[in-house]
């Protein structure tokens, strides 16, 4: 999985908005922080998810 660019990374708002330009590239970085490639359930922190 790659380095995850955090907010401040970027030298102004328009950098940062420019460099999220899609939604898939939102999700991707939402998904690394909330998950960091290993999904768990937020209630139990049980890591035996279903897909």
């Amino acid at each position: 999985m790659c380095k995850t660019k955090q907010i401040r990374d970027f030298d102004s708002f328009y950098e940062l908005v420019s460099y999220y330009d899609t939604e898939e590239k939102c999700q991707e970085h939402l998904a690394t922080l909330r998950w960091n490639g290993e999904p768990q359930c937020p209630y139990c922190q049980s890591k035996k998810v279903n897909s």
